[in-house]
């Protein structure tokens, strides 16, 4: 972020001496015994920001200066109606000397960005006058004019330099704020479909709400494309591909530590938790959820993460969710044999080669799901009425490898144009185009009708069951936006993009798979307090309306809540602590960026 735009705007007013190459200035911050640049753009941790910075003015010894520090990015750069914001102004400091013995008039206000990357600018501004009796007032807390207080005090620019703070801190390799929040979204969009499919029995949507509410299932599919996309990022940067994958751990153990260190901790507790429903209270919960036919059967392929091979009985195992994480693990099986293909496919930035990727995926998905679908109606007497059967193509790993696919090739083409110098023109439409996909896909989930919009061989029902998911030609609409979404997202433009980087959704992000592999327990644990017909508890007891212990509507909200409570309490004390020791534990030898992304992958 450079100062090109505030040197023409103080050139064009006059206050800008042209013999300011005569002037130095340093800006240092303290952390313990360290000190910190905060000059010449360098990027500083709000947190190491707090107290006020050394300011080292080399100049000339006879004369005194001005020092006014100013945000001119707030609220954020591109819409800086509150700017200019002064964080720090000095009066009557003398040259090659420390501010400290200057005259403050505004005490250092730490960098707060709410959004973004700020800049903070120190103007070293000559006094014309000299030494200043009596201080002027100071600027404005917001929407104050520097260049107005500048010309109003009769000083003028001597030197000027910034440095950089972002929220949330600084910004390590691997973030995406906006994919990160997003996640978070989702996560937080399949838990209202779980726990509203409890709370209205599956009655029919016609509202532009519940049919959000009841479709929100589709963001599993999001998930796997951001699985796909996340991992050619991280391990395909910076020449990863180029080379034998052997020297960079594909095949080693840091590979496969840092998968298990991302998928297992949070999976093993989640099965702990309703582990005493499956060995001897199943009749205390409501019939929501499948109960298992054959519960060692379930359990032995639950614990080593295969129950989606089963066909049509992973729902059944254990945590009914944890079918996607089974899937999860298929895909970072087959992922070091299609990185090579998939990153020499795309690298060249071509979005028509991405159209032709996201195409061939659909298309396949949809030839696998039909497949398997017949097959299954050969083979099922019951079918098309048995529930298992109907489910068959939904959550088996083969016909969602697409999926994975899709987003492999979307983050190959990610890398290849993010190495490529795009104006802020290009930026600018790209941000539209994806405020315009996720326009598109909120209106596809809310209107869009299913049974209107049938295919023949998919399971497309909004009959009133429960237990019902429709996969009409809605369902493939979205599914063929997500992956150019996704790649919206990760290059930052755009209303959307800003919404999602905000830091309620990227925390929501950091905490979401604690969420997903949770919501079931949290949804479990309350059917069974609120069934008082079993002889549980009575905690729940007076909002049951029925004699299956379902749950009022205004409930719903506090559940939400309590997931997300727990999820965060997980994150933080359980799923972290225990994916840093495995990390360490795997000792990586490779580069240190590439092992920063690699963690949080």
């Amino acid at each position: 972020m450079s100062l090109e735009d505030q040197e023409t705007r103080f050139r064009e007013r006059g206050v800008l001496s042209e013999s300011s190459d005569s002037v130095d200035v340093r800006i240092l911050f303290s952390r313990g015994d360290h000190e910190i640049i905060g000059y010449d753009g360098q990027e500083v941790d709000p947190q190491d920001a707090k107290n006020a910075p050394q300011c080292i003015i080399e100049a000339d010894p006879s004369k005194y200066y001005c020092i006014i520090c100013y945000d001119p990015d707030a609220p954020m750069s591109g819409a800086a109606f509150l700017s200019d914001i002064p964080h720090w102004v000095v009066w009557n400091c003398k040259g090659n000397v420390d501010t400290s013995e200057g005259d403050t008039i505004v005490h250092w206000r730490g960098p707060k960005p709410p959004v973004g990357a700020h800049r903070y600018i120190f103007l070293v501004c000559e006094q014309l006058s000299g030494y200043v009796d009596k201080l002027p007032d100071s600027p404005p807390r917001m929407c104050a004019s520097i260049c107005r207080y500048i010309v109003n005090n009769n000083i003028e620019i001597a030197a000027m330099t910034h440095f950089v703070s972002r929220a949330g801190g600084i910004k390590s390799p691997n973030d995406l704020p906006a994919l990160t929040g997003a996640r978070g979204l989702v996560a937080l969009m399949i838990m209202v479909f779980h726990f509203y499919q409890f709370y209205s029995k599956g009655q029919p949507t016609h509202t532009f709400t519940r049919n959000i509410a009841y479709r929100s299932y589709m963001g599993v599919g999001f998930f796997f494309v951001l699985s796909g996309f996340i991992m050619v990022w991280v391990y395909a940067s910076r020449g990863v591909v180029a080379q034998n994958f052997k020297s960079y751990g594909i095949f080693r153990k840091q590979y496969w530590a840092a998968r298990f260190a991302r998928i297992v901790p949070m999976y093993v507790v989640s099965c702990l938790l309703i582990l005493p429903f499956s060995l001897s209270v199943w009749d205390n919960i409501t019939d929501v959820w499948p109960r298992p036919q054959n519960g060692a059967l379930c359990m032995s392929l639950t614990s080593v993460g295969l129950q989606a091979w089963i066909p049509g009985r992973a729902v059944e195992c254990l945590n009914p969710l944890l079918w996607s994480v089974s899937a999860e693990l298929f895909f970072y099986f087959c992922f070091p044999f299609l990185l090579l293909l998939c990153y020499r496919w795309c690298k060249g930035g071509s979005i028509s080669i991405a159209i032709a990727a996201v195409t061939l995926g659909i298309i396949s998905e949809l030839a696998l799901w039909g497949g398997m679908y017949r097959l299954a109606e050969l083979s099922d007497t019951n079918f098309p009425t048995d529930y298992t059967a109907k489910q068959l193509p939904y959550g088996f790993p083969i016909v969602r490898l697409p999926e994975f696919l899709m987003g492999m090739a979307m983050g190959a083409l990610y890398l290849g144009v993010a190495q490529m110098d795009i104006s802020k023109q290009k930026k600018l439409i790209g941000g539209l185009i994806t405020d315009g996909i996720t326009v598109a896909i909120i209106m596809v989930m809310g209107y869009m009708s299913s049974s209107t919009y049938d295919i023949s061989f998919m399971y497309n029902n909004d009959n009133g069951s429960r237990k019902d998911m429709s996969f009409g030609v809605w369902y493939w609409v979205i599914l063929t936006m997500i992956p150019f979404w996704v790649l919206g997202l990760a290059f930052g433009a755009g209303i959307s993009c800003w919404v999602l980087s905000t830091r309620l959704f990227v925390y929501l992000g950091k905490v979401s798979y604690c969420i997903y592999v949770l919501q079931y327990q949290v949804l479990t644990y309350a059917a069974w307090m609120s069934n008082s017909d079993k002889g549980a508890t009575y905690i729940f007891k007076t909002w049951a309306v029925d004699d299956q212990g379902t749950l009022p509507e205004w409930s719903l909200p506090f559940l939400i809540v309590v997931c997300i409570i727990l999820s965060g309490l997980s994150h933080n004390y359980i799923e972290s602590p225990a994916r840093q020791s495995i990390v360490l534990w795997a000792k990586p030898e490779e580069d240190a960026e590439v092992n920063n992304r690699r963690s949080a992958a």
